[in-house]
């Protein structure tokens, strides 16, 4: 992938992720969601507290459910204000811009 695709100036992480993440690997996502899985508060004194294995199950998927939501909704949010008319044409312009000069400059470089 070509530097002047990288340097892009992007408004938010999530962008840049779609950049770098190529191969959209997915670990990066599941460790986020692991680390916050792993500070919830409510999660953290239900199972430190003296409850039945059974609610400790119960709130352990109800947080886990509601971080895979916010995860989605974030990356759909992400999408709507992509896919928005007037961003969508600057960004598939800009980002146009720099990979077609970025080949123009290859094919020099390769003598094409």
């Amino acid at each position: 992938m070509s530097r002047k695709i990288r340097t892009l100036t992007l408004k938010s992480k999530e962008e840049q992720e779609l950049i770098d993440h190529r191969d959209h690997d997915p670990r990066p996502y599941i460790q986020r969601i692991r680390t916050k899985l792993g500070a919830d508060e409510s999660l953290r004194a239900v199972l430190n507290a003296d409850n039945p294995r059974d609610a400790k199950v119960y709130k352990f998927n109800q947080v886990l459910d509601r971080l895979l939501l916010e995860f989605v909704h974030t990356k759909l949010d992400l999408y709507k204000k992509l896919t928005e008319p007037k961003v969508n044409e600057m960004l598939k312009r800009q980002w146009f811009e720099v990979l077609a000069s970025g080949m123009s400059d290859e094919g020099a470089v390769h003598g094409r």
